[in-house]
């Protein structure tokens, strides 16, 4: 029995020791509004992914330039694969980079591949004349050409 009275005691000084020595002063609330983020917060929203070209092309045009791109897509990804596995020990690497590092070529393929393709857009229409220059060839094709 006096064990537990003693315990008692202990429990009753360790309340009264754990309560404040002073009174406290009134209490402070600041409040913050802050917007509630959105929902979905997509960071690639607008992105073009294939490469625009331009209502001026008829249907052989938007299909010959479609399959270039394609061709180039293609051919970018394989090369900066290629790239990514063997880096600049490669034969085919050295043939067209030298020694240089492979940060630049993997960077200019993959955007090529894989980036925002919206400043871009593939007309058929000459509207800057510059395929009336000479020893510029673009892609017009008319009855003319076909025959």
């Amino acid at each position: 029995m006096a064990a537990r009275a003693s315990a008692l005691m202990l429990l009753g000084a360790s309340a009264v020791m754990a309560g404040p020595l002073a009174p406290r002063q009134a209490t402070v609330t600041v409040t913050h509004t802050m917007e509630a983020a959105p929902a979905s917060t997509a960071w690639d929203t607008g992105a073009v992914r294939e490469f625009p070209i331009h209502a001026s092309c008829n249907a052989t045009q938007r299909s010959m330039i479609k399959k270039g791109l394609e061709e180039t897509l293609t051919i970018v990804s394989h090369a900066r694969d290629h790239i990514l596995r063997y880096g600049n020990s490669s034969e085919v690497y050295t043939k067209y980079f030298g020694e240089a590092p492979t940060g630049e070529p993997i960077g200019w393929f993959t955007k090529i591949a894989d980036g925002d393709k919206s400043g871009i857009l593939f007309r058929c229409d000459n509207i800057d004349g510059n395929c009336d220059q000479e020893g510029m060839y673009c892609l017009q094709l008319s009855r003319n050409h076909l025959n």
